[in-house]
């Protein structure tokens, strides 16, 4: 869980608290869950779950690109994520030649 707090006028203090175990997720209100703790960033699903998040990457990597180059989704608007997952994007750009 994150936590902030305000330090002063401007600053502003985050503290990363970790749960003492690993906590499975339940998959009750979605099939993915990202979550972010000090060794990085971890994806748990379900089979269906990983599988439309392979769907969306291949999508996406097919998708005609903007003119800047980029396309991105978020997979907060595509009903998959469980109630604890943080947000996320995923995101393609094109390769500099």
């Amino acid at each position: 869980m994150l936590s902030c707090t305000i330090v002063g006028a401007l600053a502003l203090q985050l503290v990363w608290e970790m749960p003492s175990e690993f906590q499975v997720p339940e998959f009750i209100d979605g099939q993915l869950e990202i979550r972010i703790d000090a060794d990085g960033v971890a994806i748990y699903g379900t089979r269906d779950g990983i599988n439309a998040l392979a769907k969306i990457c291949t999508e996406l990597a097919a998708r005609s690109l903007r003119s800047d180059g980029t396309a991105h989704l978020h997979l907060e608007d595509r009903a998959l994520l469980t109630s604890k997952s943080v947000n996320a994007a995923v995101a393609v750009f094109e390769r500099p030649v």
